[in-house]
């Protein structure tokens, strides 16, 4: 064969037990697990949650009741806001109905005024007319 330490391959193939003893010569084989008895890895399971824990089902209660707590504050609010919205159309509604009533007797008092106006131009106009022809006359 060879010298210890020294692995020297022999003829008959891989089944003899000269050649098992020539591959384990430099690992002992108290370190070894034989081929049949190897121990399986295990993985743990995947998990798609962000969290590795998975909490039950009863921690969730205290949420679940703040989270309705929250909805009927929420629906309550909105009820005030919808009765607030409800308040400022009908001041907008109001608003826009003075404004309008105003805008309105501007201008019929606009058209009084210019019919008066008109009427005492018209009045003037004849009175220089008349004034004009009997300064003519005299002369």
């Amino acid at each position: 064969m060879g010298e210890e330490g020294v692995v020297t391959p022999k003829k008959g193939g891989s089944d003899s037990e000269d050649g098992e003893e020539a591959d384990t010569e430099r690992t002992p084989r108290g370190n070894r697990t034989p081929l049949g008895e190897q121990t399986s890895i295990s993985t743990p399971p995947l998990l798609i949650a962000s969290s590795s824990r998975i909490p039950d089902a009863s921690s969730h209660e205290p949420c679940l009741s703040e989270l309705e707590a929250s909805m009927a504050e929420l629906k309550e609010e909105q009820k005030k806001m919808t009765a607030n919205m409800r308040g400022l159309k009908h001041q907008v509604n109001n608003s826009i109905h003075v404004a309008s009533t105003v805008i309105q007797n501007t201008v019929d008092e606009f058209k009084a005024t210019s019919a008066a106006l008109l009427t005492l131009v018209k009045k003037s106009a004849a009175e220089v007319v008349h004034a004009t022809e009997v300064h003519m006359n005299a002369d």
